[in-house]
Order: C-alpha cells, then structure tokens, then sequence
C-alpha cells in the first residue's frame, strides 16, 4: 500500500543524507536489537522493519531511537484512551470510519512525505479524539510497509460546528502533538486545515497555546480546499475535489481493509504492555511527554488547591551544631563594586557555613556547599556507582566533548559530575544537558545578557531582594533556597531568575547537585505584582530549570500568601505538570519555613539565631565575586553552531517556546 511507492532512489538519498548505507542501517538495527535483549520490561523483539523506520525518524540517532522504541510500547499503559479502543474491530474504530474520512496516500509528494486527509462525513460528526485512535492505527501498519520520513496533515473543517471547538481542548491538542513528536518523532512537514468557517480562529488560538512557534508556522488556514489542490496532482487528488483520484469513500474501505490484514498484530497489541517491575530505570512519565498537567484547567478557585498547612514535621533534622563567634574582614577583588571594603560581625552558631578566615587573601570562602561524604557514597550506590565508575563516565563525557566541535570548552571534571548526579548517570542525557548548559545562553538570552554579578542588574537585584542559600542541607542532600523582596512591590521575578542561575554555576563548581527545596516569602508582593509573573516569564523558567539543568525540585513552598495569590496558583498549575504541583505548598504565614529548619538555623527575620537575609545576601555577594573571572568568561562564551554536528531543534529541547505567547487570568 505504501513502501512500493517510495523509490529506491528516495531511499538512497535519504541515507545519504545522514551519512548512511543500507548496509551501516543494517548493523544499526542490530545494535538496537541487541540493546533490546537487555530491556527485561520490554514484551518482544520488534521486527528490522520497524526497526529501520525508527531510525529515520530520529535521524539514526541509536539512544533517541531506543528511547522511542521503549516508549511506542509503554505509552499505550501512560495514555490508554488513545489505545484501549484502537483495535481495527472495536466499536470505536468501526463508529469512526462512520462518521468520518481517513484517507491516506499513497502517493507521497517529494518522494517521501506522506499525505493525511481527514473530514467529518456531515456537520459535527468530527470527533478528534477517537480519530486519533484510528490515527495511530495506520502508523502502526506504516511501521511495516512504508518508509517513514515526515507527514502532511490536512484536515477538511467545512462539516465542522461551533459546538465541535469544544472537542478539541488544549490537553487533547496537546497529548496529540506530544505523541505525535515525542513517541513517534513524525516529522510534520505542514499542518493544512481547508474550508474554514469563520469561527475557526479559536481553534487557531489554541493551535498556537500548544505548538511551538517553529511547528505553529507550518500550520496553514486555507478559506477553501485551494491548497489541497496546490498539493496534489489531478489523477491523485480525490473525486471529492474536482479530481481524478478514488473518492474520500472509496479510500476508507481501502484503509478499512489494510488494517484488517494486519488484524492478528492488532490483537496482541491488546495484550502487550512493558513490565515496570523488571524496567532497569524508572518511568518519569513528565519527562517523557512533558505536557501533563499543562492545560487541565485554567479557571481555579485558590481554595480548591488545599492550602497545605500542616503542622506535620516534614524533615527530620539532626545537625551537629558548635557555637562559635567569629568576627570577619574581607576585601573583594580589584575593581568589584567600586573597591569598596566590608566588614561584618556574626554570630555564627553552626558549623555548616565553614567559615574560613584569610586575610592574606582577596578572597575568603564566605561558607561551603558541601555534602558528607557518606551522603555522597549512599547517592552514587543508590543508582549501582562508585567513586572510580564515575570517573570512567566523567572520562567518557570529555572524551565526547572533544569530539564536538561547537563546544567553547572542555568542562571541568566536578561540573560533569554534577551533571551525570543530575542525570541518573545516564550518559546521553549528560550529554544533551551539558550541551544546552552552554547552548542556552544564546537560546534565551534574556535570563543571562546581564547576569555578571557586576553587572548593574545583578546589584539592583541584591538591592531590591534577599537570596539566601542555606549551606545547612536538609536530609543531608537537599539545598535550600529562601527568596523574598525587601519592599512591597520590589520582587522582580525576572531579574531574580539571573542571580538564581549564577547560584547554579557556583553549585556546578562546588555543591553536590541532587534536589533543592525553593522557598518564595511573598508578604511584600502586591497585587500589581502579579503581572511580572507571566505564564510565559514561568514557563521559560521551569523548562530551563528542567530541561538544561535538570534540578530535581523536591518542594516549592510559598509562604506569607496574600489572598489576591489564587492568581498565582492559576498560572503554576498551568504550567507545572500534576507530580511537580503536588509539590508546591501555598502557606499564609512562615510557619513553612520553621518546620523545614532548626531555630539553630533560622534566620532571624523569622525568629531564629541564624544569619539574617541580609547577612545571607552579603555572604552570596562575596561567593559571587570569588567566580568573578568565570562569569567574565561566560559572558564571552557561546557554541558555534556553524560547527554543530547535528542541527540544534530550539522547540525540541524546550518544549515551550509558543506555548504561553497569551493566557488571559482573570
């Protein structure tokens, strides 16, 4: 039905394209069959065929096309309504063909793209939803008999009603495009809905909420059927629309009967599924789709969240704590901040600031973000490492970084480190991370152009707002961190964002990175304020949060909670995925805080004996100018992507540009 439509000439070009031969792809297919062998979960041997398929569609990459093989079984356990009815027999895929037309061509236009139609038979009789059952039926029979490159979507709106926008809300569009993109790595070369009514602009809108702006231009809204004709040749196009081709009906049975030769396969598919006791590595179903919770509702009352205010004892913490009274001199670098000289007198009753004093010295280590080595040696055997394996991955990763030619730098030993703790060891995802760590800053240069500690945003921030880091971990792995505006109205999340990711190039180079508790004091935030906190501003953030620098956020707690900051809410469950909302905790007052920390550690603006804020702001300030000569470096620092081996994908690697370009709260 496809594959004798696709020459051999298209194919050879297409190998040649990635450097490849028929024979290189063979000995690919069994590296991949041979890296299934190992995967106990997985329930069978998939054929060369489709093996062969899932290298095209991610460009021959073995680890991303490993990644999809495991997902095309595990996703249909992760979103079953798209699967637990797809089966060709169901009286699900039987009402579709119904009501409405599938045709798939078999002629591809360029050599390779595969052409989709799809139309309601009569008005309001679409139903997205169970189409896309249907939908991933025929990649299933593709994953056989085509050789699959990228696709051409068209859709035939002219039966579709008002009342039918309501079918396709955002969290469907979004599961489908994520599917679409993440499971199956379809390339979709252009988007075409034809015969659009007048009202059809919503659905654009939310077209665009949930594409990024790379894949939104691709989408075309065509007032007629002008552009299907511009796509196809005469004899090809159907009799529906002037041409010479089999009718949109006459395709269905065609499709009806290409599935039924396949009907065996479609039976066991009913009963396979991955066995998750046996997956060597865990599921994270959020990094895997990266939409979940995206778009469940936008209309929230600030009561339907159950403000967590609990008295329950999260952390149980147990400090060995020295008093100590140590009065501190230090001078900053030449030329850092006007020469000025500071002095400063603390109280300092624990030892995990680690405080050292060195006068002889322009610098002196305000305090240590440091681990023990046990917690360290527990961290490492908790995912089957030691010591030396870890150095062989750190060996491996340089040795990959030499061959990347776009990479400014050969990075440091303890900063690769991190990254592979922050990864699970996994080396390819170390690999992507480390990559994006120098790619980002011309990615989104608006969270780095002005984040040099001297710079005069950075000293408007330290003006304006606390940042304290804790050294004192809980649980003896997690980093706190406490933010908060001195002022009413002088929080500015935006500018804040540049100090917080120079916090994380100190922690590549000194901490132990594994997860970090973020604590917003929000008293001083009024309700003007509200609107610097964009779900564009907070969507950016949390994907470069996760998806450059993978921090594992085990709670985000806001406290001192004003009643206005329902608001709030409504946009982090907007953009937050369910596992990662579960873990913020809105609290009216501080008493968070004083459950998370000893009084001992406590700063005292919330009644304990700690340093207070402000002490905290001065000691990052001086940490700060002992990496001044990096940050200096940074600034100048960029990837030549003239040199990339492979063409960087922005919307891949972030996942959001586009996604929040407009969202009205009310």
């Amino acid at each position: 039905m496809y594959s004798s439509n696709i020459t051999e000439r298209a194919k050879k070009n297409f190998y040649e394209s990635f450097g490849r031969t028929e024979e290189r792809v063979d000995d690919d297919v069994n590296t991949i069959k041979e890296w299934m062998k190992s995967q106990p979960h997985l329930p069978e041997l998939i054929e060369n065929v489709k093996i062969k398929n899932f290298l095209n569609l991610n460009k021959f990459s073995l680890e991303k096309t490993k990644e999809k093989i495991d997902m095309y079984y595990t996703i249909r356990s992760i979103i079953p309504e798209f699967f637990q009815e797809s089966n060709p027999k169901s009286e699900l895929i039987q009402r579709v063909f119904r009501e409405m037309y599938l045709a798939v061509f078999p002629v591809p236009v360029d050599d390779h793209s595969r052409v989709y139609l799809a139309k309601g038979k009569h008005m309001g009789s679409t139903n997205p939803p169970e189409l896309t059952s249907l939908w991933y039926d025929v990649y299933e029979v593709r994953l056989y008999e085509d050789f699959m490159v990228d696709d051409i979507l068209v859709f035939d709106v002219s039966t579709f009603t008002v009342n039918d926008t309501k079918k396709l809300t955002p969290i469907f569009l979004s599961k489908f495009f994520n599917i679409y993109k993440k499971v199956y790595s379809i390339r979709m070369k252009k988007m075409i809905c034809i015969n659009c009514p007048t009202f059809f602009s919503v659905v654009g809108t939310v077209i665009k909420t949930v594409l990024p702006a790379k894949l939104f231009d691709r989408v075309e809204f065509c007032p007629d059927d002008s552009a299907l004709k511009k796509l196809l040749p005469k004899e090809v196009l159907p009799k529906d629309y002037g041409g010479e081709g089999p009718s949109l009906e006459e395709m269905n049975e065609k499709l009806k009967m290409k599935l039924s030769e396949y009907q065996e396969r479609f039976d066991k598919l009913d009963t396979l599924r991955v066995d998750e006791k046996l997956r060597p590595e865990k599921l994270n179903n959020d990094e895997v789709l990266g939409y979940y919770g995206s778009f469940r509702q936008i209309s929230v009352d600030f009561t339907a969240f159950g403000i967590l205010i609990s008295t329950k004892n999260y952390f149980n913490l147990d400090h060995t704590i020295k008093t100590d009274k140590i009065t501190i001199y230090y001078f900053l670098k030449k030329n850092l901040y006007n020469r000025m000289k500071y002095k400063f007198t603390y109280k300092i009753k624990y030892a995990a600031f680690g405080i050292t004093h060195a006068l002889n010295s322009l610098t002196l280590t305000m305090f240590s973000l440091k681990i023990t080595d046990e917690a360290k040696k527990n961290f490492y055997e908790s995912f089957g490492r030691t010591e030396e394996s870890v150095d062989d991955d750190v060996t491996i990763i340089k040795e990959w970084m030499k061959t990347q030619p776009h990479l400014p730098e050969l990075m440091e030993d303890v900063k690769i480190k991190n990254f592979l703790s922050l990864n699970k060891f996994s080396l390819e995802k170390t690999k992507e991370k480390i990559d994006m760590y120098y790619t980002i800053r011309a990615l989104i240069p608006d969270f780095f152009a002005e984040s040099n500690p001297k710079s005069d945003l950075i000293r408007r921030v330290f003006d304006q707002m606390y940042m304290a880091i804790f050294p004192t971990l809980v649980d003896g792995v997690t980093r706190v961190y406490l933010a908060k505006g001195k002022s009413p109205s002088s929080m500015h999340p935006f500018e804040l964002t540049n100090l917080w990711y120079d916090v994380y190039e100190l922690r590549l180079s000194e901490d132990f990175m594994i997860d970090e508790i973020l604590i917003f004091d929000v008293d001083s935030f009024a309700l003007n304020d509200v609107k610097k906190l964009t779900p564009m501003y907070m969507s950016k953030f949390f994907a470069v949060y996760k998806k450059v620098y993978a921090i594992r956020m085990k709670k985000l707690i806001i406290m001192n909670c004003p009643s206005f900051f329902s608001v709030i809410a409504t946009i982090l469950k907007a953009v937050l995925p369910p596992k990662l909302f579960e873990r913020v905790e809105f609290c009216p007052d501080d008493s968070a805080v004083k459950r998370l920390f000893p009084k001992k550690v406590l700063p005292k603006d919330y009644g304990g004996e700690g340093p207070s804020l402000e002490e905290m702001n001065e000691m990052l300030k001086a940490k700060l100018a002992e990496h001044q000569d990096r940050f200096d470096k940074l600034d100048a620092m960029r990837v030549d992507e003239r040199l990339r081996p492979e063409k960087l994908s922005n919307d891949d690697i972030l996942g959001y540009y586009g996604s929040f370009k407009k969202l009205d709260v009310d």
